[in-house]
């Protein structure tokens, strides 16, 4: 015995057609074929407090069991607008991934049939995807057409980056540039996921030393969501020794008895930074020196002296950059500079 059917999938009040389903079964022998065949058809996406979006669909779908397994094969071309709330996954996501049953074979064809617009927490992206997900294997390519991405208070732009997926593995070549008043800033952050196993280069024009570069960039960086976006993560971790270095080298110079040093610090409003301290020595009893930190608490620039006194005692003046200053006593019973 046959059963065929035939069904159109319109919207509400037939106004848009957006394709038809078809099943053909043969009650006889336990064999169904299931057609579809959609074009433009909306989808709305809400995960909340992670993901919303509206994407356009085309699916051309073929299923069919037989013998009791299941065969699926089908091409899904998509587009539209995503906007990601949160690079955290719903609770409960983990990183477990469900295994089809074993009487159950699929190919899935993917491709953007027209750009894929993404909103980030940090900036916009313009993607495109290609690629197969079977029932043993995952072969994708996510290419960056265009970017624009806020890091570090900074803006950097993206445009040819690419993502592959190969099953459990994820590659990432990322180029990036800054565009900072004095140079061009051209950086590449690749290698494989998880994000501590990734590389960065980074050169500039008119040239510079790496770890000036980074200097440079990890300086002044907002703070504000710094945590959650892995790419900060990244120029953080790779620019923590380049930048420790050139701070030690130039910290160790000497100009005339007056002391430079440089101190990479966090802010909670401007993130990672680096702070000037200069000082001047006036033999064993008076020191002066200027501490300057790019932030927008005037508490972190100030200007100090401090003086001692036959006896232990100390005495130290703060002038911060709002105006406002503050006087402090100390007492010591070893004989030194407390300051």
């Amino acid at each position: 015995m046959l059963f065929r059917s035939l069904l159109g999938v319109a919207e509400t009040g037939g106004r848009a057609v957006f394709g038809s389903l078809s099943l053909d079964s043969d009650l006889s022998t336990g064999k169904v074929k299931i057609s579809a065949d959609l074009e433009d058809f909306p989808l709305h996406l809400y995960i909340p407090d992670f993901l919303t979006g509206y994407l356009n669909l085309s699916l051309r779908a073929n299923v069919e069991r037989k013998n009791r397994f299941w065969d699926i094969d089908s091409s899904l071309s998509f587009g539209g607008f995503l906007k990601v709330l949160s690079y955290r996954p719903p609770q409960g996501g983990g990183d477990k991934q469900s295994t089809p049953p074993g009487r159950i074979k699929f190919k899935v064809h993917l491709f953007t049939g027209e750009p894929l617009y993404v909103e980030t927490p940090n900036g916009s992206l313009v993607l495109s995807l290609k690629g197969d997900i079977t029932d043993s294997k995952r072969n994708l390519e996510v290419e960056l057409n265009y970017g624009r991405l806020q890091m570090l208070g900074k803006t950097f732009y993206a445009g040819g980056g690419e993502v592959w997926i190969r099953d459990d593995k994820v590659y990432l070549n990322l180029p990036l540039t800054y565009y900072s008043p004095e140079r061009t800033v051209y950086l590449r952050i690749y290698g494989y996921l998880p994000w501590e196993n990734l590389n960065l280069e980074i050169y500039s024009v008119p040239p510079a030393p790496k770890g000036q570069l980074l200097a440079e960039l990890l300086s002044g960086g907002g703070g504000q969501g710094l945590g959650d976006f892995p790419l900060s993560k990244v120029l953080l971790q790779s620019g923590a020794k380049a930048v420790t270095g050139l701070l030690e080298n130039v910290s160790s110079s000497l100009l005339r008895g007056v002391k430079i040093r440089f101190n990479p610090s966090f802010d909670p409003q401007t993130g990672f930074a680096v702070g000037v301290d200069i000082e001047k020595d006036f033999s064993d009893f008076a020191k002066i020196g200027y501490h300057w930190f790019p932030s927008p608490n005037p508490k972190t620039t100030y200007l100090w002296g401090a003086f001692k006194f036959f006896g232990g005692g100390f005495l130290r003046y703060t002038g911060y950059s709002d105006g406002s200053n503050s006087l402090s006593l100390r007492f010591a019973k070893d004989w030194g500079f407390p300051f």
